[in-house]
């Protein structure tokens, strides 16, 4: 079975949308389920599913195949800094720290 790497996956997305910072995560060990969390200056303005689209035609070719399924976190770094700042007392989470 194909699959696509972490590294992959993250390069594709920085690829095409530059200044993006990107945490993926392995759901199932297989390689083919993922968790992506994507702080994009990019997604301004868009409402989460156009932000959602946004990434899954970076991986239109492989969706489907090598690539079963993603489960995304699209956040503006403006709206990253909020999450942070209102976790009290954690620091820790899914977001990429800018």
């Amino acid at each position: 079975m194909n699959t696509i790497t972490p590294t992959a996956l993250e390069r594709r997305i920085v690829a095409a949308m530059p200044g993006a910072h990107v945490n993926v995560t392995d759901l199932t060990g297989g390689g083919d389920h993922y968790r992506v969390t994507v702080v994009a200056e990019q997604f301004a303005g868009k409402t989460p599913v156009n932000r959602h689209r946004m990434i899954y035609n970076i991986f239109k070719d492989v969706l489907g195949g090598a690539l079963h399924a993603l489960s995304l976190e699209t956040v503006t770094p403006e709206e990253s800094k909020k999450s942070i700042d209102n976790s009290p007392g954690s620091r820790s989470g899914s977001l990429p720290r800018l």
